[in-house]
């Protein structure tokens, strides 16, 4: 479908200054432009552009003007039962937490003080009283830091807060989605080691035998990406290498079938062995004593010496700190 050019100026407007965007009536006349081109719903991050006051404000004028706001994962500690009353009110079929992890030491250290077990049973309670039908959970497997209980314990949260929203009378399911470790750079845990495979895997078995009867798993398990996303995210310049050799095994591939063949955890280690590389090399923890391949990129305006403290504190076992 063609956009008229002056929609493509609107755009790039938007772009530039959505963030900057609090007001109710302005962020509702820009829903109402979208309408015109086929916009039925409007996605609003919080807490991401906005504070908890000013996203109520902008979804109760959006549905007093018909319009129908979502929201995504919200931190638990941050909301109130009127933010998640408006979700309900707004038709929004699920909502989202993200605790991380069951252990509350470990979700301490990693940024989340606030969101203890007490308050994810609340906004649960609170979920279910407002009419949504649907609770999602995000979780990480093989945080950096975790003790030998701490899956235990994420089994343990995930199977309280199922009885939570049954004993409450939840009308859909509730959803895990449990995808394994990748340090980022650019952030503390650029240093740490990556999620090992073998263990993800045993994490998510135990998630399903577990929990499988009263919660819907979703994983990465048997993904490529679990190899595929760690090398791309912890690679420098031989990662494009990498991925090149990928490539030319997959077209070799496509010549001989005459079809496309999704890559695997063959063709990636292969890969790797083309070019005299160790996979180890992407799972392993980075020493901050040395560059990481990407230090040269200015990325934001936190300085990689703030970076390497916060690492430090992280692994002295306190709590981390905000990067402003």
């Amino acid at each position: 479908m063609l956009v008229p050019q002056n929609v493509h100026f609107v755009l790039r407007d938007i772009k530039n200054k959505v963030r900057d965007i609090q007001d109710p009536s302005a962020v509702a006349s820009l829903a109402e432009w979208g309408t015109k081109y086929g916009g039925d719903l409007v996605k609003l991050f919080f807490p991401a552009n906005s504070s908890l006051i000013a996203t109520k404000a902008i979804m109760k004028e959006l549905m007093a003007r018909g319009l129908s706001p979502r929201v995504g994962s919200a931190k638990a500690e941050r909301i109130d039962k009127e933010y998640i009353g408006l979700v309900g009110k707004s038709g929004q079929e699920k909502i989202a937490f993200a605790p991380e992890t069951g252990d509350y030491e470990l979700r301490k250290r990693i940024g989340k003080p606030g969101m203890t077990d007490r308050v994810l049973q609340e906004v649960v309670a609170a979920s279910i009283d407002a009419g949504i039908p649907n609770l999602d959970f995000y979780l990480i497997m093989n945080l950096p830091g975790e003790t030998p209980d701490s899956f235990k314990k994420t089994v343990d949260l995930i199977g309280e807060l199922h009885n939570v929203a049954r004993s409450k009378g939840l009308k859909g399911r509730v959803r895990i989605s449990a995808p394994n470790f990748f340090p980022k750079a650019g952030t503390p845990f650029q240093y740490a080691p990556s999620g090992g495979l073998e263990t993800y895997s045993e994490k998510i078995d135990t998630l399903e035998k577990d929990l499988g009867e009263i919660v819907a798993v979703s994983s990465m398990k048997g993904n490529v990406d679990l190899l595929s996303q760690n090398i791309m995210s912890r690679g420098g310049p031989e990662a494009g290498i990498v991925m090149i050799e990928v490539y030319k095994k997959l077209k070799q591939k496509e010549l001989a079938t005459g079809q496309y063949t999704p890559d695997t955890f063959a063709d990636w280690r292969e890969a790797l062995s083309a070019v005299g590389l160790n996979e180890r090399v992407y799972f392993d923890e980075r020493s901050t004593d040395n560059p990481l391949p990407w230090h040269h990129i200015h990325m934001s305006d936190i300085r990689l010496d703030s970076l390497k403290k916060v690492w430090d504190v992280f692994k002295d076992k306190r709590a981390l700190f905000v990067l402003g």
